[in-house]
């Protein structure tokens, strides 16, 4: 079954904070139906999301600790590194026939 770390991340962290999704989907200016398309996956998250998590986190956990702003971004792009590895046998052939070193200079 694969993980969707980001997703699962921010769900979690929406749910700690709020009793109902759209709430914050209010709070950070975007529709309730974009940030469900981003939780279910059907939309990868802008950066101008990612931003206002940033900030948005940045606020709520102000007065109790110091949330790392770049913690969404740390998830978000490891998870996609992660599916790119593991992916390799699909889309390495295809990349692989695009890729050249005929004009590497030689010393």
């Amino acid at each position: 079954e694969e993980a969707n770390y980001f997703t699962s991340f921010l769900r979690a962290y929406i749910d700690s904070l709020y009793t109902k999704q759209n709430h914050f989907a209010e709070d950070i200016q975007i529709t309730s139906v974009r940030l469900s398309q981003v939780l279910n996956n059907h939309r990868d998250p802008s950066d101008e999301f990612i931003l206002k998590l940033m900030i948005h986190s940045e606020m709520a956990y102000k007065n109790i600790c110091l949330f790392q702003n770049e913690t969404w971004y740390q998830v978000y792009y490891h998870e996609k590194i992660c599916e790119k590895l593991s992916t390799q046998s699909e889309w390495r052939p295809s990349i692989l026939q695009k890729v050249k070193l005929n004009r590497l200079q030689k010393s």
